[in-house]
């Protein structure tokens, strides 16, 4: 019997690599199509950088793939600046403003709060131009200076329990509970004057941030999926579930007679028609010219605000073959990202109307059997892009999965230059504008600062016990904010 059962599990065994080679082969003549029928333009990023830096820089990248990403003990921050508690249900949305922090939870209720004010700009400026004059005098200070640093943060990491006990816990500035059903997405106009939360059963409420008085009620869609505030002006889109996009107008002006009464003027402008099924995603281009959409229905559309017009649709076997859950544009509205829920990600040059590229950023399973015979992660979509972002001023980009694993890209090239994979899903990754490092959020209730360069952890915050479900970066202030399925908002000092 154990000759027959051996002999059996070597058949098995031939037999799944067999159709593992099959499958490899069939993703091969996929991709060869795909980049067939979607060829890369060439380069079309300058790169500041000479060849020798460059290569060497791919070469460390490459590394990363085969070291262990482990920060000690000793390299853990645990830097809590605030806390912000009243939630007591896991947070469905953080909005940041200039001088105002706005979260909203399964709870139904909505808080805000107030952030320490920024510095003037003009002060800023005067010191600017002090510290210019000053810096010949203080680079030979600043090697000693380092050193010193150097010193105190191992000091700091001794004492992070006792930091984090000093850690101040701030009291909402306002509760709202008019909400009758969950509240599904919240935002801060460009301005900060007015915040609008949304509730699947069709509301949408406008509330003025100085008072928190609620001045328009906005009756939306069958059932809303997100909200977007124009970044130039009063104007709301909301998406909803049955394909259709709804677009408002909301001016708000205090009272001749009386200076304390805010008077508004809500008008709706329209609908974006022509999704077929859920539209999971959609943003504003940045200079406030266009609304592009991600739907069920695997397509992606660009609108035309004025007249609610489809300039272009995306879609067909050159397009998504999964539904489009998330997408970013680039700073300068000339490329988007679009990911899916099948491990994929499309680059787009958008004034060109181009298809530029096609990358695989998962370990996407195609062939259900084998992987349910070597026991791997049976449950449905953690192939799903969770995240992906620009990294300026480079031409790369970053990806995040629910499987965990995390790759840094060249859009130049079309080739990887990080892969890492975790052990905890991905749930959201902030990119700097400035220093290119990575801010990633993870399941297990942690965050890794990475250097996009190298693949190497910078810092790691753990502060979170729960799943984080969003997370902003504030450059003004040089702090993070991130909010977890407990309820509880943390500020980090980056």
């Amino acid at each position: 019997m154990s000759q027959n059962q051996t002999e059996k599990e070597v058949e098995i065994n031939k037999t799944i690599e067999k159709k593992e080679e099959q499958v490899q082969e069939q993703e091969q003549k996929v991709e060869t199509k795909e980049k067939e029928e979607t060829p890369l333009v060439p380069v079309f990023f300058p790169s500041d950088e000479s060849s020798d830096e460059y290569e060497s820089e791919v070469l460390n990248g490459l590394q990363a793939q085969f070291t262990n990403n482990i920060l000690k003990e000793e390299e853990i921050f645990n830097v809590c600046k605030s806390n912000f508690q009243y939630h007591k249900s896991p947070i469905k949305a953080l909005s940041v403003s200039n001088n105002h922090i706005l979260a909203v939870s399964e709870d139904k209720v909505c808080c805000v709060w107030d952030l320490p004010e920024i510095p003037e700009e003009k002060e800023e400026e005067k010191e600017k131009e002090k510290e210019k004059e000053e810096e010949e005098e203080k680079e030979k200070e600043e090697e000693e200076e380092e050193k010193k640093e150097e010193e105190k943060e191992q000091e700091q990491e001794k004492t992070s329990n006792s930091e984090n006990e000093s850690t101040q816990t701030k009291k909402p500035l306002s509760i709202i509970n008019d909400h009758t059903t969950e509240i599904v997405d919240a935002s801060f106009d460009c301005f900060g004057e007015m915040y609008a939360t949304a509730e699947r059963n069709a509301k949408i409420f406008v509330y003025d941030t100085k008072t928190s008085e609620k001045i328009a009620t906005l009756e939306g869609p069958y059932t809303i999926e997100w909200i977007r505030w124009h970044p130039k002006g009063p104007v709301l889109v909301a998406g909803s579930s049955i394909g259709n996009t709804w677009m408002w107008m909301i001016k708000k002006r205090q009272s001749k007679t009386n200076k304390e009464k805010i008077r508004v003027k809500v008008q709706f402008l329209g609908t974006f028609s022509g999704h077929s099924g859920c539209v999971n995603c959609g943003e504003w281009s940045n200079d406030g010219q266009n609304v592009i959409t991600c739907g069920e229905d695997c397509s992606t559309k660009v609108w035309w605000p004025k007249t609610a017009e489809c300039l272009v649709t995306w879609s067909g076997p050159s397009w998504h073959k999964n539904p489009i859950n998330i997408m970013t544009i680039a700073h300068n509205d000339m490329l988007m990202l679009t990911g899916d829920t099948g491990g994929y990600v499309k680059l787009v040059h958008l004034p060109k109307i181009r298809i530029l590229s096609t990358f695989k950023v998962a370990n996407v399973p195609i062939l259900s059997n084998i992987w349910e015979f070597k026991n791997e992660k049976k449950y449905p979509g953690f192939s799903r892009v969770t995240a992906i972002e620009f990294i300026r001023p480079k031409p790369w980009f970053v990806s995040g999965c629910l499987d965990g694993n995390l790759r840094i890209f060249d859009m130049n090239s079309s080739q990887t230059r990080q892969k890492i994979q975790f052990k905890s899903e991905i749930t959201k990754i902030v990119t700097h504008p400035e220093n290119l490092l990575i801010h990633v959020a993870f399941a297990d209730g942690n965050i890794l600062t990475l250097d996009s360069r190298n693949g190497k952890i910078v810092k790691k915050f753990q502060k979170h016990k729960s799943r984080i479900i969003d997370m902003k970066l504030d450059l003004s202030r040089n702090q993070i904010y991130s909010c977890d399925n407990q309820g509880v908002v943390y500020s980090f000092e980056l």
